[in-house]
């Protein structure tokens, strides 16, 4: 993700960013209803990440989180904010846009 975050302009310092879910691990009734049956399934999908800051985050919910998300300086934290909720279509669809970086990102060029 440091990778992705580089060729979107940002230059992550290893020492001082985090590994943020946004569906947290163990997480509240509040995050049940956004996800149901599948919030144990969706945790440690590539679409529920991004690099952050250190916070306190932790199980807050995705108001909370959203508005941190849209203070930092993380290009992907930013674009998940863009979400009005954090649901499984959203999240789907912000990891469909994260290949798309990541191919973008990784491209070879053939002679």
């Amino acid at each position: 993700m440091a990778e992705i975050e580089a060729y979107l302009g940002n230059k992550t310092d290893h020492n001082s960013t985090t590994l943020e879910h946004v569906c947290p691990y163990n997480p509240t009734e509040e995050w049940d209803d956004y996800f149901g049956e599948g919030v144990n399934d969706i945790q440690d999908r590539l679409g529920n990440m991004i690099l952050l800051e250190k916070d306190d985050l932790r199980r807050a919910n995705f108001e909370i989180k959203q508005k941190a998300y849209l203070e930092s300086h993380f290009p992907l934290a930013r674009k998940v904010a863009t979400y009005s909720q954090w649901n499984l279509q959203n999240l789907n669809a912000y990891q469909t846009w994260l290949s798309e970086k990541a191919i973008e990102t990784w491209k070879v060029s053939y002679s």
